[in-house]
């Protein structure tokens, strides 16, 4: 049985009733995090040396705050 997006918008709205500050708290915090961090390291990294290996050293530590975020979600719309 396939769902329309209209309904999937609707699940999702019944399952954030309630829960709409801990959504916004969990993103803004998320986006902070994943928005300022990279930045800094592009300021501080010379031009050519150290770039690569910090950019894949916060990408392996990202996989798993990202990985928590999105089962935050699930885990909101599951309940």
């Amino acid at each position: 049985m396939k769902r329309t997006n209209s309904e999937i918008r609707k699940q999702a709205r019944q399952a954030l009733d309630g829960n709409w500050g801990k959504g916004i708290i969990a993103t803004i915090i998320y986006l902070l995090i994943m928005g300022t961090y990279p930045n800094i390291i592009n300021f501080a990294a010379p031009q050519d040396r150290g770039l690569l290996s910090s950019s894949l050293i916060w990408i392996l530590l990202c996989l798993p705050f990202q990985w928590s975020f999105f089962v935050f979600f699930l885990h909101i719309i599951r309940d």
